[in-house]
């Protein structure tokens, strides 16, 4: 994975191919935190199981690393992803208007 820094804030990236016979990219962009769950190996016995993943922050549908798209357009669409961010921390602390 690869690092790009946007407002102060560090994501990790990468770029995923969506389809196998039409070729389609997005790019999915990593918080830095973590999120984790358990399980069992078997169905209700057997050793628990913890899994730990990184955090989707958000994602772009297409390819970042793209040679047909200029600075300006990533630069654009990452701005209003992160501004959607900051709306949502907006809200959830209350600040409506």
């Amino acid at each position: 994975m690869k690092t790009i820094t946007y407002e102060d804030k560090t994501y990790e990236y990468d770029v995923v191919s969506t389809d196998a016979h039409l070729p389609r990219y997005r790019t999915d962009f990593y918080d830095e935190c973590q999120e984790s769950y358990t399980y069992r190996k078997y169905l209700l016995f057997g050793p628990e199981i913890i899994r730990t993943y990184k955090k989707v922050a958000f994602s772009l549908d297409f390819d970042i690393e793209s040679y047909f798209l200029t600075k300006e357009d990533i630069r654009n669409a990452i701005k209003k992803k992160y501004n959607l961010i900051k709306r949502k921390e907006e809200i959830e602390r209350g600040e409506i208007i």
